[in-house]
């Protein structure tokens, strides 16, 4: 009982010794120690309420809810009423004792806010053009402005709880175009050539002005990447159909173009004028097409090319497909609508375990 006494004494005088601080007593080993005002003294700091922890804010955020607004020529001037919501949080941190500082974010306001737009003074619009207006509320700030528009608009919120974000129509303006107003087809033949055909749906509208066309035409590659064979900017005259012959920029070509290989064009275009921006529109690819061989969109049977894969006329080639087996004979039909039979492949003496396909699905008659 002594020995655990005396351990107990000397653990707390090392204790002691280690946290010693203004507070607590004055160990002088040389003089001799108190050994109850020690233990005391402990019994005392047991006691004491652990120290509170110290908290601060240190940041705020909000996030931002948005809305868009889109008009066409023929949309009612006012839009629905939409509600928006935007949340404040505030990062509050938590000081320990000992320096530590834990930091967590939490919820402070949240703000609320009811809006529509009107449009006021607009004068005529052109088929293809909207007007469109975002509005965000950012905490409790509201905001709000114009994307695209077909006039130069003057924005104003009105009203209290319920805003009204109303848009007057101050003067016409230029618009970006309709991004869908050209298409495509799959380039064609064009005597030893490619050509690419457009039509514009809105060509009329923009008379006077001009067509720009980026026109990449590529040579597909599997398991590759496709060659870029010509990347060319032309400008046309604005009209309901254009095209682009290739052949007229064959010395540009990076190489030539190969029979049985597809093609295809990458395209973009532009507006140039009064009537829309100056604006690019993304890029589009066109179907791929085979050149160098048949149209065969005529035949039947599963092997006959995709509409999506088109292939070149050359009146050179002749291309037959497997229609059926009649006996020993297989028996396809050509591209130039006549009846093709060669005799079903057999088994070759010298090779007994060589497989061999009897009927090709896809034969080249000369």
């Amino acid at each position: 009982m002594r020995r655990s006494t005396a351990s107990l004494l000397i653990l707390a005088l090392a204790l002691a010794a280690a946290s010693a601080r203004a507070d607590e007593p004055n160990l002088d080993f040389d003089r001799g120690i108190d050994t109850r005002s020690v233990l005391q003294h402990l019994r005392d700091k047991r006691d004491d309420p652990a120290p509170a922890l110290k908290a601060s804010t240190l940041s705020r955020r909000t996030d931002r809810d948005c809305v868009t607004f889109s008009f066409d020529s023929q949309d009612p001037l006012a839009s629905e009423r939409v509600h928006l919501i935007s949340h404040e949080y505030r990062e509050v941190c938590h000081h320990g004792p000992n320096g530590q500082t834990n930091c967590h974010e939490e919820l402070a306001w949240t703000y609320r806010a009811s809006v529509r737009v009107q449009i006021a003074d607009r004068g005529p619009m052109l088929p293809w053009e909207r007007d469109v207006f975002w509005v965000c509320l950012d905490g409790n700030w509201l905001q709000g402005d114009v994307l695209d528009a077909s006039h130069k608009y003057d924005l104003k919120f009105q009203g209290g709880s319920d805003k009204i974000l109303l848009a007057k129509a101050l003067q016409k303006t230029a618009a970006l175009p309709d991004p869908n107003g050209i298409t495509a087809s799959a380039p064609r033949p064009d005597a030893a050539n490619l050509a690419l055909d457009l039509q514009d749906r809105w060509g009329e509208y923009y008379a006077g002005e001009s067509t720009v066309l980026t026109v990449e035409l590529k040579r597909s590659r599997d398991m590759w990447f496709d060659a870029l064979v010509l990347q060319k900017e032309i400008a046309l005259p604005a009209a309901k159909a254009y095209t682009v012959r290739f052949a007229d920029y064959a010395a540009e070509f990076s190489e030539k173009l190969q029979p049985g290989s597809k093609y295809y064009v990458n395209w973009r275009f532009k507006r140039v004028g009064l009537i829309s921006k100056d604006k690019w529109m993304k890029y589009r690819e066109t179907d791929k097409a085979v050149f160098g061989q048949a149209w065969a969109t005529d035949l039947a049977g599963p092997w006959g090319p995709s509409t999506s894969e088109k292939s070149v006329v050359s009146t050179a080639l002749k291309v037959c497909w497997l229609k059926t087996i009649d006996k020993n004979d297989c028996v396809y039909k050509c591209s130039d609508k006549t009846e093709h039979r060669q005799p079903a492949a057999s088994q070759d003496p010298a090779h007994p375990g060589q497989p061999v396909l009897a009927c090709p699905q896809l034969v080249f008659p000369f």
